[in-house]
């Protein structure tokens, strides 16, 4: 159906649909829920959330999610983001909410500039997603410890993004739903009065120590410093060390110092995670689809059956790559012609990735006869091969997910649960091998 309320067995795990042991028959996942359907930016429905209703089984865990599926990481979507995106440039800000319910709610009061972030920390994908059409968030996140806690570590990601964030304050209220329904004309003017991230920081940690103590002098200034090495614009960056040294009543130099010294400790960190990086080994999914890419650049018949392939988790599972994206999207237009994609590539690293990946496909060296070009005939039995990998992978990640759905229905006592997936485990696992 249209929705994705229903799916193919083969994808019932993902979604609310699963199938008993014992009747054979399909129960709901999200049974005894509210279901909040959770759409990419363009409206498509990629997965759902659901929470337990009022009177509900409050044993069970509150909020249960889609688990990672090919179309939905959970770090790459906010909730609400197809409705928002347009008042979002509009506004020329974003309203960062924790919750779905918050998001509903701020919009029937008006912002409908509003997103959340659902349940998990701010990432840098949803971020990617958000500058698109604004540089500027305003965070409003549940008025507890870990909405603090949610604050600083969202601002601290937004600040590496070279994001203008502000903080809005909640005057009484928990959430931005309760202040909406028992206000709205509040929470227009909460966020309005909106603090520039920093300034926020500074009332906090000022508030919370004694700054004529030495020993909190330092600890003020670690926290802030600590916050303010995320700030990638220097101008910036200058103002706030300005204003903690008139604060701590210190020169400025002595805060440079604290934090060029803690900058070289964590280059030394990175460099270290690099050289561990460098070394090791490229990922058997990443191979593959740089294979199967490969190929398609270089014989126009494979390009051309890689686009008719009525494979729905293949082309799920290659879509990860970017460079494949452009193929399946340009394909036609260029006449599956790799010397008529090159112009089109604006981006340099895909261009040179294309480049070598042609070249590596379509020649081997031989070392009596020097370059040679592979014969053709072996290319689309070949792609075939990868293609029987690719649904080994896709094998491999479905066990994944079971595994971890097996563990939380074993924790929350969900006998049913516990035996469809099981035997769901078994069926793939004899498929796989």
């Amino acid at each position: 159906m249209e929705t994705g309320l229903l799916v193919e067995k083969t994808d019932t795990d993902a979604n609310q649909r699963m199938e008993s042991e014992s009747t054979n028959k399909y129960y709901d996942r999200f049974r005894d829920r509210i279901i909040f359907p959770i759409a990419d930016p363009m409206g498509k429905i990629i997965g759902f959330s659901a929470r337990v209703a009022p009177g509900g089984d409050e044993s069970q865990a509150k909020y249960i999610n889609t688990p990672e599926t090919m179309a939905y990481h959970k770090s790459k979507v906010l909730y609400g983001i197809d409705k928002a995106k347009q008042e979002i440039k509009n506004q020329d800000f974003t309203l960062l909410v924790e919750g779905n319910t918050d998001v509903i709610a701020a919009h029937q009061a008006g912002l409908k500039n509003t997103v959340a972030v659902s349940g998990t920390a701010l990432t840098a994908d949803q971020l990617d997603i958000l500058k698109r059409y604004s540089e500027n968030i305003k965070m409003l996140f549940d008025m507890d410890e870990a909405g603090e806690q949610a604050t600083l570590k969202s601002a601290q990601v937004a600040f590496q993004k070279e994001f203008n964030v502000y903080v809005t304050e909640l005057s009484e209220g928990k959430d931005a739903a309760e202040v909406a329904v028992k206000d709205s004309s509040k929470l227009s003017q909460a966020v309005e009065k909106s603090l520039p991230a920093m300034e926020y920081f500074f009332n906090q940690i000022f508030e919370k120590y004694d700054k004529t103590k030495a020993q909190d002098k330092k600890v003020i200034a670690k926290e802030l410093l600590n916050i303010m090495s995320n700030l990638d614009n220097e101008i910036e960056k200058t103002h706030w060390i300005k204003k903690l040294a008139q604060g701590l009543e210190v020169e400025e130099k002595v805060l440079l110092n604290i934090l060029n010294k803690d900058k070289r400790a964590e280059r030394r960190s990175v460099s270290k995670e690099d050289e561990q990086e460098k070394i090791a080994p490229q990922k058997r999914s990443e191979i593959i689809r740089e294979r199967v890419v490969g190929l398609m650049l270089a014989d126009s018949d494979v390009w051309k059956k890689m686009i008719g392939q009525d494979q729905s988790n293949t082309t799920a599972f290659l879509k990860e790559d970017e460079l494949f994206n452009m193929l399946t999207d340009k394909g036609e237009q260029v006449e599956f012609n790799y010397d008529n994609i090159l112009p089109e590539i604006e981006s340099k690293e895909m261009s040179d990735r294309a480049r070598k990946l042609y070249f590596d496909t379509k020649y081997h060296f031989d070392i009596q006869q020097g370059i040679k070009e592979n014969a053709e005939e072996d290319n689309w039995p070949l792609t075939e091969q990868y293609i029987g990998e690719i649904k080994k992978e896709i094998c491999k990640k479905r066990l994944e997910t079971i595994s971890k759905d097996l563990k939380k229905a074993e924790e929350s006592g969900d006998k049913e649960a516990v035996n469809f997936l099981m035997k769901e485990f078994s069926e793939i696992s004899r498929e796989l091998n």
